[in-house]
C-alpha cells in the first residue's frame, strides 16, 4: 500500500543521483573488491553499501582492477571507497611490518616528492571521475600516515604542521576533479602517547575530513581497545577528532585473509562500538551469507554518529507562492515526487532531521516524476534556491 506524504510546494526536482551513497547517521556495511570480484552473486555482495579497493599502484591505468572495481560500483549502486596508499607504493620502500623501510626513510622520500604524490592523486582522481562521474567517492588517505611524522624512527624530521600541509595538498589535488570526494584520516592505534595524537590530529585539516578509519584488518568489535595489543580506545580517538570511524577486519600483515570476523555481527558489540563512534564495518573477507539485512534491522533504532561537519540548519524563511500540494509517495527503496513543471528554482537541498544536508543538486524545468533513494521519513524539509528567491518546505503530514 502506498502512503502519501503531503508537502505544500509546487516545484520540480530534476537532477537526482541514481547510485547509492554512503549514508550519514546510519551504520554502513562494506567489503573489499578483492573478495567481491569473485563472489558477486552472494547475499553479502547484494547487501553491502560500499566496496573498498586498496590503491597499490601510483596510476589508475597501471592495473585494470581499478577499472573493474569502479565499473561494478557504478553498475550496482555501491559507493567506491579507496584505501589510498600511494605514498607508500610510490616510494617503493616497503612496509615496516614486512621488513621494509617506510618507517625510517619514508619521511625523507615524502618531503622530496610531495608534489609528485599530489600529481599522482590528481591523475588517479581524474581517471575515477572519467568512469564514475563526479559523484561521492570516499578516500581513506594513506594508511599509517602518522609514521612519516614519528621522529623517533624516521631519519628525516617532519612536523605535525607538515602532516597537515601535505594532506591538504593531496585533498586539493583530488578535489580538482572529484569535487564530491569525501575524506578520512587513518588511525594509528600503536601510538602510545594520546597527548601526541591530540596534537597530531589537530594539525590535520579536520574541516576537510569526514571520517577516521582503521587499517590492518584486526580491529576489535568486542572491546573498547581498537587492537588488543595497543592501548588506544575507540572512544578516545573519536573524542579527540569528533569524526566517526570506518572500522575494518578480516586480514592481517601483508593483507593475508583471516576470514569473516563474526564479532562484528554481534548486535551488542555493534551497539557498544557505535556508542564509541564507529559508523561502519568493512569485512574484507566475509562469508557469502553475511546476514547484513538482519543486522541492519536490529540497528534501525540505534543512533549512529553523523558525518559531514557542522550541521547546516536553515532558519525559517519566506516561502514562494504555493499553487497546489505535491504528492510524495513512499515506494520500495525510496519515495517518488510528482511535481509541477513551472518552477523557477535552480537548486535544491534535502535536509535531515539533524539539520544536515542529505543530498543536493541542480534543478531544471520539465521533469514531474522523480525518485529518491532512502526513506522520506528521514527528511526534515526541502529547500529550494533560485536567482532571486528561496523557499523552504517542511513535511506537513504523513498519511
Amino acid at each position: 500500500m502506498i502512503r502519501k506524504l503531503l508537502i505544500a510546494f509546487s516545484l520540480t526536482i530534476a537532477s537526482i543521483n541514481t547510485y547509492a551513497e554512503f549514508s550519514s547517521c546510519k551504520f554502513m556495511f562494506g567489503t573489499d573488491w578483492d573478495w567481491l570480484s569473485g563472489n558477486q552473486n552472494t547475499e553479502a555482495a547484494k547487501n553491502v553499501d560500499y566496496v573498498t579497493k586498496w590503491i597499490v599502484n601510483a596510476k589508475f591505468n597501471d592495473n585494470p582492477v581499478y577499472g573493474s572495481h569502479i565499473d561494478y560500483c557504478k553498475n550496482n549502486k555501491k559507493t567506491p571507497v579507496y584505501y589510498a596508499y600511494i605514498i607508500a607504493k610510490a616510494a617503493g620502500l616497503g612496509d615496516a611490518d614486512v621488513g621494509g623501510k617506510l618507517n625510517t626513510l619514508g619521511a625523507g622520500w615524502l618531503q622530496n616528492n610531495i608534489n609528485t604524490v599530489a600529481n599522482y592523486y590528481k591523475d588517479f582522481a581524474q581517471s575515477v571521475v572519467s568512469k564514475f562521474g563526479d559523484n561521492t567517492v570516499i578516500w581513506l588517505l594513506e594508511p599509517d600516515y602518522y609514521q612519516y611524522f614519528d621522529v623517533a624512527s624516521q631519519q628525516t624530521d617532519l612536523t605535525f604542521a607538515q602532516a597537515g600541509t601535505y594532506m591538504s595538498q593531496i585533498i586539493s589535488a583530488i578535489k580538482q576533479s572529484n569535487t564530491k570526494a569525501v575524506f578520512a584520516a587513518d588511525i594509528s592505534p600503536w601510538v602510545a602517547d594520546h597527548g601526541t595524537m591530540n596534537n597530531y590530529y589537530k594539525a590535520l585539516p579536520l574541516s576537510s575530513l569526514s571520517f577516521l578509519f582503521t587499517s590492518g584488518g584486526t580491529s576489535q568489535a568486542n572491546a573498547s581497545l581498537i587492537k588488543k595489543e595497543n592501548m588506544m580506545t575507540w572512544s578516545s580517538i573519536y573524542n579527540v577528532t569528533q569524526k566517526p570511524i570506518i572500522a575494518d577486519c578480516g586480514y592481517g600483515a601483508g593483507g593475508g585473509s583471516t576470514g569473516h570476523n563474526s564479532a562484528w555481527d554481534d548486535i551488542n558489540n555493534l551497539k557498544s562500538r557505535i556508542t564509541d563512534g564507529v559508523c561502519a564495518i568493512t569485512q574484507k573477507n566475509p562469508n557469502g551469507s553475511w546476514a547484513i539485512s538482519n543486522i541492519r534491522s536490529q540497528l534501525s533504532a540505534v543512533t549512529v554518529k553523523c558525518y559531514g561537519g557542522t550541521p547546516v540548519i536553515y532558519p525559517a524563511e519566506k516561502t514562494a507562492a504555493v499553487k497546489s500540494p505535491i504528492n510524495i509517495m513512499s515506494v520500495d527503496n525510496g519515495f517518488r515526487a510528482v511535481l509541477s513543471s513551472d518552477h523557477k528554482f535552480q537548486s535544491y537541498s534535502l535536509v535531515g532531521l539533524d539539520g544536515r544536508i542529505i543530498q543536493n543538486g541542480k534543478l531544471t524545468a520539465g521533469t514531474t516524476d522523480l525518485f529518491f533513494n532512502g526513506s522520506a521519513g528521514g527528511m526534515k524539509f526541502i529547500r529550494f534556491e533560485g536567482a532571486n528567491s528561496v523557499a523552504t518546505y517542511p513535511v506537513a503530514a504523513v498519511k
